[in-house]
């Protein structure tokens, strides 16, 4: 039984332990704007946060992933503040290298450190410590804490919150231990804009759902979905550039996952390949890969299609996928619609931005 069926079965009996749990975070945000805890560490540039209000697939890394596309038509020098979920780097704070091993640094610093050569990617939990470092030895000009709505030791210019629909519906202000939130309602207030992915399909039944829930925090909400570019073919890192496809063919294909949102790669694959996978390996969000679990995806010999999160530490396991072919499912952050603000959310952020480093830089 899945962790949501869980909660729903033992809704009653959770819901005293959830608003504790709410309580408690809320008393904990009071006391980082006191002086009960440390001064959240100021940083000499521009802080943006990109975190969630609920935990598992908001599609924060391909948000993080178009800011820092962003950040490099700009011209900035970014660096990515990540705790590295999972991740035992040898010492902290610790630069991400494009070679380092996934189980060491993690996969989302590691998938970020390939796509943005120029960006400097830290890990360390300690995310102020990590800032003091670049600041010492890197001199940025504009910091992106990843997974940053409940990290408050550090003070953000700017606090995007990402949302899914299921936040809005039934999971509305469900708290752990009785639903995906990490902290009640009240904690919306912190965020300076919304970011919700959204398949266009339900879109037109969420907007008055959104409309209804978040008016009152008179914030922008942007929405956005992660479509399917084309596929390219897995090969180990640094030997030359890689095969594309715009698809299969029509194969089958074998489908594995890692991911907090499987259901929506699921769908993101079927919809550029033209059919659902013939089998499919579904494992936890950020699993270590083993030998056994290669074994069975490469078992039917049909090629074997995985999300860019997934290939980095599929990559160590090539040489045992033998001849078959892996393919990642490139996608890309597409924004559309949004509520309460007449801008575009590249106009939104190109003016954010603009008044940030004009206020920290004048």
């Amino acid at each position: 039984m899945s962790i949501t069926a869980l909660q729903r079965r033992f809704s009653s009996v959770l819901r005293p332990a959830a608003s504790a749990y709410g309580m408690a975070m809320r008393l904990r945000a009071l006391r980082y704007g006191s002086r009960l805890l440390p001064r959240p560490y100021r940083a000499a540039c521009p802080v943006v946060s990109v975190g969630n209000i609920s935990w598992g697939g908001t599609g924060k890394t391909p948000v993080v992933d178009y800011l820092l596309g962003k950040t490099a038509e700009s011209g900035l020098r970014t660096v990515v503040l990540t705790r590295g979920y999972k991740a035992a780097p040898p010492e902290l704070p610790f630069p991400v290298h494009r070679d380092d091993d996934p189980a060491s640094v993690g996969d989302e610093p590691l998938l970020l450190a390939r796509r943005h050569p120029n960006v400097l990617v830290l890990v360390d939990p300690k995310r102020s410590r990590a800032a003091a470092w670049a600041e010492k030895n890197a001199k940025p000009q504009l910091f992106l804490l990843d997974d940053g709505m409940q990290h408050l030791a550090v003070e953000r210019d700017l606090n995007l919150v990402l949302l899914t629909p299921g936040d809005l519906l039934d999971g509305w202000n469900k708290v752990i231990p009785a639903g995906k939130w990490r902290e009640d309602k009240s904690a919306l207030s912190r965020a300076d804009a919304f970011c919700m992915k959204v398949d266009a399909a339900i879109l037109p039944g969420i907007i008055p759902v959104a409309e209804k829930r978040l008016a009152a925090y008179d914030r922008p909400l942007f929405f956005f979905d992660l479509l399917p570019t084309g596929l390219t073919r897995l090969i180990p890192y640094g030997r030359g550039l890689p095969e594309t496809a715009p698809d299969l063919g029509g194969s089958p294909y074998t489908l594995v996952c890692g991911t907090g949102n499987p259901d929506h790669v699921r769908k993101t694959a079927s919809s550029l390949l033209g059919r659902e996978p013939a089998d499919s390996i579904i494992v936890q969000d950020h699993h270590h890969y083993a030998e056994a679990d290669v074994t069975s995806a490469r078992q039917k010999g049909y090629p074997v299609v995985c999300t860019a999160k997934d290939a980095v530490k599929l990559a160590p396991f090539l040489p045992i996928f033998n001849d078959t072919p892996v393919w990642i499912l490139d996608v890309r952050a597409v924004f559309s619609h949004c509520l309460f603000t007449r801008l575009s959310f590249d106009a939104w952020w190109a003016e954010n931005l603009q008044r940030l480093l004009s206020l920290r830089f004048t």
